[in-house]
């Protein structure tokens, strides 16, 4: 597996844990559930980073055409991150209402996804810990 392939799974499988991390943290403690998810966010400061970067670069030099440019990828960053942000909400205020369905259904699929890429990564690669 070549380093950078390498690299985006540990990210992955990182997220995940950090995911099921929080999702643990706020069945344990409801009233704060909302803070527990907001712990993810420095997943997405990250990973958004260079397209600020970019945007920024083109608002600076770009002039009024470069302004205009910079607002597709702040778009398309925001519609793809949407449903994820709206579900975790969701997670969080039953949670402070008491209701736990949404919470169960989220760490089941965690639970999932991360035994896949456990087994995905042991087929890939079975001496590269992670």
């Amino acid at each position: 597996m070549s380093f950078l392939k390498s690299l985006i799974f540990r990210i992955r499988i990182r997220f995940l844990h950090h995911e099921a991390w929080a999702l643990r943290t706020a069945k344990r403690y409801p009233v704060l559930a909302i803070y527990a998810f907001m712990t993810l966010w420095i997943w997405f400061i990250a990973a958004g980073l260079p397209f600020g970067l970019s945007a920024l670069v083109l608002m600076e030099f770009g002039g009024r055409l470069g302004a205009a440019m910079s607002i597709f990828p702040a778009a398309a960053g925001l519609i793809l991150i949407l449903p994820w942000l709206f579900r975790w909400y969701l997670i969080c205020a039953g949670l402070m209402f008491g209701k736990g369905t949404l919470a169960k259904r989220k760490e089941i699929e965690l639970s999932q996804r991360l035994e896949r890429l456990n087994q995905t990564r042991g087929e890939l690669c079975p001496e590269d810990p992670v």
